[in-house]
């Protein structure tokens, strides 16, 4: 009599191509988790670069945006238009936990540069722009280290002829663009916030840095000959 052959898969047979197939299956979706965290990442990252290049053009160009209500710096109260002793003095850029918070700032037309923080008035809400990030990015949080702690770090980006002593090697003022521009650090020290002026790295004072996951990025400003930002993915300085 004629016996019907087996073809069919043992249990051990079984088990072991489930196995392979699923450590398979997770290295697979591991790297492309990974690979879509870099791609988050970098897209983030090019559009943070593209909102603050846009906000140094604005700046450097003379363009602000249109005030809806009264604005004015000093006492008193002008209608829109008519408040010529009030000029625009710039722009500044908040890094906040969910987005970037741009604010117009005003200043006296008459006053005698260099000017401090003390000079400035806030525009008002009216002014603001706030642009969020994407894919979940976030400025790196630091407490216990305040020289890496990137969260609300505010700069101030200011068209009024500033006369600082630079060293040899540098210009007397920075130039961008229509405008002449100085860039500077708001140090928030409680009830008595200065600007400091942005002339050397040795602080990564020019650094933001964000995460996105695993993935480590920085926002970089240059100050060399004129106002510029660039992008650097997986920057060790936001590590050290």
């Amino acid at each position: 009599m004629m016996r019907l052959k087996n073809n069919g898969f043992t249990i051990v047979e079984t088990v072991m191509f489930l196995a392979v197939s699923g450590a398979l299956f997770v290295a697979v979706a591991m790297t492309i988790s990974g690979q879509m965290d870099k791609y988050q990442s970098r897209d983030a990252m090019n559009q943070i670069e593209s909102q603050v290049r846009g906000t140094l053009n604005d700046v450097t160009n003379g363009y602000y945006p249109l005030a809806l209500s009264n604005i004015y710096c000093g006492t008193g109260a002008f209608s829109r238009g008519a408040n010529q002793s009030c000029v625009f003095a710039g722009k500044s850029i908040e890094f906040q936990a969910n987005g970037i918070l741009v604010k117009t700032w005003l200043a006296p037309s008459d006053i005698i540069p260099p000017i401090t923080y003390t000079d400035l008035t806030y525009s008002g809400s009216s002014l603001d722009q706030i642009i969020p990030y994407n894919w979940g990015i976030t400025p790196i949080s630091n407490s216990s280290n305040p020289s890496k702690n990137y969260l609300n770090k505010t700069y101030f980006i200011l068209n009024t002829v500033y006369n600082y002593t630079y060293n040899t090697a540098e210009p007397t003022s920075f130039t961008s663009g229509a405008q002449n521009v100085v860039f500077e650090l708001l140090n928030d020290s409680g009830t008595s916030p200065t600007l400091n002026l942005i002339e050397s790295d040795s602080n990564n004072d020019k650094l933001v840095c964000f995460t996105n996951g695993n993935e480590i990025s920085s926002l970089e400003f240059l100050t060399v000959g004129s106002l510029g930002v660039q992008v650097n993915f997986n920057d060790s300085r936001c590590n050290s």
